[in-house]
């Protein structure tokens, strides 16, 4: 899935939403440039096996996409840790407008389990 203007193209991973490559469309540099692609989200939600659980997107499974002109919404399946799931949802939103050469990524936590995230990485 890509967004992108004249300035910049992001590109995401189909399979399970991870940001595969950055490319600055007046230079033709490109960034990260991974099929597989990088983490998008990472959450720390502290439990009592865990000071720090790490919970990544890539490992929740197919994302929704949801594109427009100059948007996307990546709609994430529950996060799993370790292949079991975890009552947390999470949308990433990406407003790149028509002029801009940086996007603004906004995350949407949509925390239903017993413990409190307690920080969030994009």
């Amino acid at each position: 899935m890509k967004l992108e203007n004249k300035y910049v193209s992001f590109e995401f991973n189909n399979k399970n939403g991870s940001l595969s490559q950055i490319t600055d469309l007046t230079t033709k540099k490109e960034y990260f440039n991974n099929p597989e692609g990088n983490r998008l989200v990472k959450l720390l939600v502290p439990t009592e096996d865990h000071i720090t659980m790490p919970i990544y997107s890539h490992h929740a499974g197919t994302p929704e996409f949801l594109h427009s002109e100059t948007s996307l919404k990546i709609i994430f399946p529950e996060l799993k840790y370790k292949g079991k799931l975890t009552n947390i949802f999470i949308t990433v939103n990406v407003e790149l407008p028509k002029d801009s050469k940086e996007a603004l990524f906004t995350l949407e936590i949509d925390n239903q389990s017993e413990y409190m995230v307690y920080e969030a990485w994009f």
